[in-house]
């Protein structure tokens, strides 16, 4: 399987999304996120791993 470069804007989305899955995990500043820390990461992690497997332009 050959794998590609994310795109720089899908990079940057994963990015603000990890950093805010940890800041929401070890901070109670991003309390009013419904959603736990650990799905938020996944989910960043997921998109990022999907982008370097698909066929970019």
């Amino acid at each position: 399987m050959k794998l590609n470069s994310p795109p720089v804007p899908v990079f940057i989305i994963a990015l603000a999304l990890a950093v805010i899955g940890f800041l929401h995990g070890l901070t109670t500043a991003l309390a009013f996120i419904p959603i736990p820390a650990v799905w938020i990461v996944l989910v960043a992690f997921v998109l990022l791993a999907a982008s370097c497997v698909s066929k970019a332009d």
